[in-house]
């Protein structure tokens, strides 16, 4: 079972230093809270997922993970968004404590998807559930950023 600490994490997007934030990047946040509200307008509530690879293996620019493997940001992380509908059923998969599931069904049910993202970070076998308030930019204010600039953020969400 996933520990309850890594559970419902409150964060202030780029204002702490856990192991990961180094690959969330400002495009990253900005793909992250475009799928937010992209997946909000066409199905309602849910959580976005970043599954963050480290085996990937490349020279030139990388990053380095917290078991120290090297990491290109292209081959990092891919997103998606999962419906409230759904969140049992994917939460059950990650053998999460039936409590834990209520609890994170409740955070999606009064989040401000206006204002916050309910995050899913997959880490090999880790998994981490963050509320991520106070951003910097909203999800909305993101979502028509990269649909402005699409042709710059379509390579990150093929």
């Amino acid at each position: 079972m996933v520990s309850a600490a890594k559970v419902l994490r409150k964060e202030v997007f780029l204002r702490n230093n856990n192991w990961y934030k180094q690959l969330l990047n400002f495009t990253t946040f900005l793909l992250i809270s475009y799928t937010a509200w992209k997946g909000f307008l066409k199905s309602g509530r849910g959580a976005v997922v970043c599954n963050i690879n480290n085996a990937v293996e490349l020279s030139g620019i990388t990053f380095t993970t917290v078991t120290g493997k090297k990491i290109s940001p292209d081959e990092t992380f891919n997103l998606h968004f999962v419906t409230k509908a759904r969140l049992t059923g994917y939460l059950t998969e990650w053998i999460l404590y039936p409590k834990e599931i209520t609890q994170i069904l409740a955070a999606v049910d009064t989040y401000n998807p206006q204002k916050d993202i309910i995050l899913f970070i997959k880490f090999n076998s880790d998994f981490e559930v963050n509320i991520l308030e106070n951003l910097v930019i909203s999800p909305p204010e993101c979502y028509q950023y990269v649909c402005r600039r699409w042709e710059e953020f379509l390579p990150y969400l093929l």
